[in-house]
């Protein structure tokens, strides 16, 4: 019982909880065919034919949610099969015909389903992503675009275009030993081209656990780089993980593209910061931010204090530069990706233990200077 008891603490996500919904739904569909006789000649209608367009649509909604990953899209695939085999039946439902028993094929090929469900099941339960306790987390959703500028959304119908997570310090850490409040320093994150701000969810938490307010932004905008659907936030992540490990030239050829546009979202990024009072800020920054986060700090050196440049100014074993914690959040195409097996935060904590060592100083040499000047 107690395993039991550690193994949802430990190990349930929404994502997880999301996907053993849809498993558990079809599992009723393609089940019922069992059903003892007599109950089901009771039955007019065959009522459970409405369940796969049910469970359709909710893996469409979990894949705007979380975007596309290697999980979701099996469950598409799932969803998908389960309602085209149920889809006659569905038709008759609709229109109002009564049911009829089920056909040796039909059985045989629920059946085989119960089988690819089952298999599934097993398959998100051993590649569970890692989860930890975070600090506490405000999100905030914004409406407009880079030429315009960013708004704070008031109701539904405006369309979302960005995101902020934000990570709060802990408040005991901001206590002097005059018990009066320290300003938390804050830090600014953007994820790379290949992951979203969850997949850096360790590092930005171990990162506040240290004293700091770390403000995750995430933009909407399409990358320009497939020239099709593809490149929609919620498939370009997916798809260029993927890029990343068969066509790494490909990839090459356009980093100038990807670093302007994460140019362009730093400067929103510090128009709003600046909006909500939080200037001046540090930077984390990964992969093809990084030049985006030198060049924004030259041009704005009073707004950007420093840089902490993940896997250049400190070598991290086992991480892939632009991926976050991706090995954690997302194992099972990290498996697929065949990236170093590392299932623990231990990178994510030496992540935030080197950014902190690295803005210190920052900061006692800011400190130094304006000593300098008062005198």
């Amino acid at each position: 019982m107690y395993k039991l008891i550690l193994f949802y603490h430990i190990g349930m996500s929404t994502l997880f909880l999301s996907l053993f919904l849809i498993i558990f739904v079809l599992f009723i569909v393609t089940l019922r065919v069992f059903l003892p006789d007599f109950y089901m000649r009771q039955q007019k209608y065959d009522s459970l034919a409405i369940l796969p367009i049910i469970t359709l649509i909710i893996s469409f909604l979990v894949l705007n949610a979380y975007g596309l990953t290697c999980s979701i899209l099996i469950a598409i695939f799932l969803s998908l099969f389960v309602f085209l085999v149920n889809l006659r039946r569905f038709y008759n439902l609709c229109i109002g015909l009564n049911r009829d028993d089920f056909n040796p094929v039909f059985k045989t090929v629920s059946i085989l389903q119960s089988f690819l469900l089952f298999a599934f099941l097993i398959l998100i339960l051993v590649f569970m992503p890692t989860t930890l306790k975070t600090q506490k987390l405000t999100t905030k959703l914004f409406y407009g675009s880079h030429k315009a500028g960013f708004f704070e959304k008031t109701n539904l119908l405006e369309k979302t275009t960005a995101k902020l997570d934000v990570y709060f310090a802990p408040k005991d850490l901001n206590e002097s030993e005059t018990n009066q409040i320290k300003e938390p320093k804050n830090v600014i994150y953007i994820s790379d081209i290949f992951v979203t701000t969850q997949d850096a969810k360790g590092t930005l938490s171990y990162l506040a656990d240290k004293g700091y307010n770390v403000y995750a932004f995430s933009f909407f905008d399409k990358i320009n780089y497939f020239n099709n659907f593809m490149d929609s936030k919620t498939y370009s992540p997916f798809f260029l993980r993927y890029e990343h490990k068969n066509k790494t030239e490909n990839l090459q050829e356009s980093k100038e593209m990807f670093v302007q546009q994460k140019i362009t979202e730093y400067t929103s990024v510090l128009t709003l910061m600046e909006s909500m009072n939080n200037l001046p800020v540090y930077i984390l920054a990964e992969g093809n931010c990084i030049p985006a986060a030198e060049e924004i700090q030259q041009k704005y050196p009073q707004a950007v204090l420093g840089i902490y440049k993940i896997n250049v100014d400190d070598k991290i074993e086992g991480y892939i530069d632009g991926f976050a914690n991706l090995q954690q959040t997302k194992p099972l195409e990290s498996a697929i990706l065949k990236l170093p097996k590392n299932r623990t935060w231990d990178n994510a904590k030496r992540i935030a233990f080197f950014a902190d060592k690295k803005f210190t100083t920052y900061e006692t040499y800011r400190n130094l200077q304006l000593t300098k000047e008062e005198e």
